[in-house]
C-alpha cells in the first residue's frame, strides 16, 4: 500500500526537497518488499497478492499540499519504527531479525530527514 501511496504523492509533489524525501521512502518500500519476497521465495512460501499499479490512479486530481506529504512520512515512519521495535525481540530467525533491525534503522533515518 505504501508503494502505491508514495507513487501517487510523487506524481503530484512540486517541492524538490519533499520530492527527495518521497523518493527515498519509495525506494525503501521497494527494497523492503524485495527482501520480504526473497525470504518468502527461499522458504517456498507463496507470495501474497497485495496492492499493485492497477490500484493507482495517477490521473486523479491532487488531494494534498506538499507539506502534508512530510507529515504523512513522519507519522508512518514512526508507526513503522514502533512495529519493528516490537517485532525484533519476538523473532527467532536471524535473517528476519537482521532485516527488522535494518528497517528500524532506516525508519529512524527517514524520521530525522523529515525533521530537517
Amino acid at each position: 500500500m505504501a508503494k502505491c501511496i508514495l507513487t501517487y504523492f510523487l506524481h503530484h509533489v512540486e517541492d524538490k526537497e519533499i520530492k527527495a524525501l518521497l523518493q527515498k521512502a519509495l525506494h525503501l518500500s521497494e527494497e523492503f518488499l524485495g527482501v520480504i519476497e526473497d525470504i518468502f521465495t527461499r522458504d517456498e512460501f507463496p507470495i501474497p497478492q497485495g496492492f499493485s499499479e492497477k490500484d493507482i490512479n495517477l490521473g486523479a486530481p491532487r488531494l494534498f499540499q506538499d507539506e502534508f506529504y512530510v507529515h504523512y512520512l513522519k507519522y508512518t515512519s514512526k508507526a513503522g519504527m514502533s512495529i519493528y521495535n516490537v517485532a525484533v525481540p519476538l523473532v527467532y530467525r536471524k535473517d528476519v531479525k537482521e532485516f527488522f533491525t535494518y528497517c528500524m534503522k532506516e525508519m529512524m533515518s527517514l524520521i530525522d530527514q523529515t525533521k530537517e
